[in-house]
């Protein structure tokens, strides 16, 4: 991102963060300790899950994962078993420990349980969660990136103009003077209007507010990011 604002220090992103978005507490699959192989083993197919945490009263006691229970359920042994024979001590980390620690355990054993003060379930994070999360935050800025090398090839401005970088809304002004010579069959309140959208979601990303952006903010990112592309690909075919 382009823009002079300097970001804002004192952000600092939580294990808490990286819980996906809908995941509560009271809809997480979890088995207790007595609860039989055959069941736990069930849900794991069912839902397509690589483990579960094991709770005890409300809280996180151990972990039972897949690769253990498919070995008993493939010999057949598995009717009487229970879910305590096959519990690994879990991979737990706090709601409020930094994102990055989080991070190192998901990469060395594919999940982390996070837990409250008292071991309380309070979420999982697993190495799908984690991409889908990392892409979620690279794909916004990297839409914006889009939306300003656009604007400035449309607007025939260079990177640097008077020692300064263009901001995106000193690109937007310049914009909406030389769009009639665009000759484009576009409404140009609608398209300054989709612009200035994307610049707030902009201005909330390179200040570090503690906010996501929402999937509406991200549709119209990637709508605008396409729709200058397309008017550059217009001047360039004149």
């Amino acid at each position: 991102m382009s823009d002079n604002a300097k970001p804002t220090r004192g952000y600092n992103p939580t294990a808490r963060d990286l819980i996906p978005e809908g995941q509560k507490p009271k809809n997480i699959a979890s088995v207790s300790p007595g609860d039989t192989v055959q069941s736990a083993f069930t849900t794991m197919i069912l839902y397509d899950y690589s483990q579960l945490p094991i709770v005890c009263g409300d809280k996180v006691t151990g972990v039972v994962k897949w690769t253990a229970l498919a070995t008993v359920c493939s010999s057949g042994s598995a009717a009487n078993a229970t879910i305590r024979e096959y519990a690994e001590k879990a991979q737990t980390i706090g709601v409020n420990e930094p994102w990055e620690k989080a991070t190192e355990i998901v990469a060395k054993g594919d999940y982390a349980i996070v837990v409250c003060g008292d071991d309380r379930l309070a979420g999982i994070i697993t190495a799908s969660d984690m991409a889908v999360h990392l892409q979620s935050l690279v794909e916004p800025i990297a839409n914006i990136q889009r939306i300003e090398d656009a604007l400035r090839r449309i607007n025939g401005t260079c990177v640097k103009s008077e020692c300064r970088v263009p901001s995106l809304g000193d690109q937007i002004k310049k914009l909406k003077k030389k769009w009639e010579s665009l000759a484009v069959c576009l409404d140009l309140e609608t398209v300054v209007k989709s612009l200035e959208a994307a610049k707030t979601t902009r201005d909330t990303l390179a200040h570090f507010k503690p906010k996501r952006v929402s999937e509406s903010e991200r549709e119209n990112l990637r709508r605008c990011a396409a729709m200058l592309e397309g008017i550059q690909k217009c001047q360039r075919a004149e």
